[in-house]
Formats: C-alpha cells, sequence, structure tokens
C-alpha cells in the first residue's frame, strides 16, 4: 500500500500544483479557506451552522478531490485495464 505512496511522481505532481495563474495549488488553497472561514465566522455569530463532522467530511472530501485530481491520468489508465 505505502509502495504507491514512495514511489509517486511527485516532480510530476510538484509541477502540475505549479501550474495555471494562479497556480493550482493557490486556487484549491483559497477556496478550502473560504469555506472554513465562512463556518468559523457562523459558529462565532452563534448561527446555526454545519455540524462539526460535516466539516470534517467536507475537508476529507476536499483532500479525496485533490489526490483524485492528481493522479487522474494513472487512475483512468488503471480503469480502462479493468473494463
Amino acid at each position: 500500500m505505502f509502495d504507491k505512496f514512495f514511489n509517486a511522481p511527485w516532480w510530476q505532481i510538484s509541477n502540475f500544483l505549479m501550474q495555471g495563474n494562479p497556480p493550482v495549488i493557490v486556487e484549491l488553497m483559497a477556496i478550502n479557506t473560504i469555506f472554513l472561514m465562512l463556518y468559523i465566522v457562523r459558529k462565532a455569530r452563534g448561527a446555526s451552522t454545519i455540524r462539526g463532522e460535516t466539516l470534517v467530511q467536507v475537508q476529507v472530501l476536499v483532500i479525496l478531490a485533490n489526490v483524485l485530481l492528481l493522479f487522474q491520468e494513472q487512475i483512468v489508465a488503471a480503469m480502462r485495464s479493468v473494463i
């Protein structure tokens, strides 16, 4: 399981995250930060917010989406070999 992690093409991932204007990593971090700040402001005001568990689930989904985006080519190739 960890073999895939250690053998991942980290230089390609770095190049991908630095593409664009602004870079993709900055866009993803900005979107994540905005939603997290909205949650904190609503919680500080006492307004009804999403549950803490939901916040964690959203963060996990953001991380999962980033991983799927980074390994898209490998995932598509694996799916083609299975299907």
